[in-house]
């Protein structure tokens, strides 16, 4: 259960919402940064979002190649969030939620609720805020060209190194201090009305485990839902239909969430 809480809780980071926004009251939308400051302007003044995520990994082991995919609903609303993990087959869903000091979570029939000390809020709610992503500058996007597509869409794309990802990468795939990163690619997607309508995640790691080396392809595929309205964050049972787990704590010299 702890490993089914540690995923969830860091999956909901990888719901890649970006933070910055512009004091400008008009912004020129012929630009890359004019598109991205719109949409995060939009974002900060709904108080959430809600997002579709598709996460791919395929990955090279010893010349064997293997595939694994999972797909993510994020909610944020102020403060709130939740974010649901489709496992598929007999177990179903993980639904993971805050709601003030509190983490709840739904697992194959079991209701669990864990309270979250002060000394560890801060990074309980880091872990579900969506807002860990680059923060993108003017700077970073200066020259980056705006694609029209076809079906009347833009998109943007930049590279990056691990290092401007901040932890996103961590908190797709929990601890990274053994992986490398290259090849990093974030594209954005912007509507026939330039709303931020989708972003991608792509990159290349190598990684270490038990002495042996393995490479990996990841790409996160993110859609957002009702763009510039914050979802409703509701428990799906009784609160008094939640065992209580005592108290959810972070342990920062693992990388992992922990419920004592």
């Amino acid at each position: 259960m702890k490993n089914v809480i540690r995923k969830a809780c860091a999956a909901a980071t990888a719901a890649v919402m970006l933070v910055s926004a512009s004091g400008c009251g008009m912004l020129n939308i012929t630009s890359a940064y004019g598109l991205y400051s719109r949409s995060m302007d939009i974002i900060e003044e709904a108080g959430g979002y809600e997002a579709d995520c598709v996460m791919t990994m395929t990955m090279d082991l010893l010349g064997e190649t293997d595939t694994t995919e999972m797909s993510m609903n994020y909610k944020t609303n102020g403060d709130n969030a939740q974010v649901t993990t489709h496992l598929g087959g007999e177990d179903g869903d993980v639904v993971s939620t805050t709601i003030g000091d509190m983490v709840y979570v739904e697992y194959a029939g079991t209701n669990v609720k864990y309270h979250i000390p002060d000394d560890y809020m801060d990074s309980v709610e880091d872990s579900f805020d969506g807002a860990d992503i680059p923060q993108l500058t003017e700077e970073m996007l200066e020259g980056t060209e705006i694609v029209n597509n076809d079906d009347g869409t833009k998109q943007i794309s930049l590279n990056l190194d691990s290092e401007s990802l901040g932890s996103i990468l961590d908190t797709l795939l929990g601890d990274t201090e053994l992986m490398t990163f290259d090849n990093v690619n974030y594209i954005m997607i912007f509507d026939e009305n330039d709303d931020l309508s989708a972003m991608r995640l792509e990159c290349d790691m190598t990684m270490t485990v038990m002495d042996v080396d393995f490479t990996a392809n990841l790409v996160a595929d993110y859609t957002f839902v009702n763009f510039g309205t914050a979802p409703e964050i509701t428990l799906g049972y009784a609160e008094d239909e939640y065992i209580d787990g005592g108290e959810y704590v972070v342990d920062d010299t693992a990388g992992e969430e922990a419920a004592a």
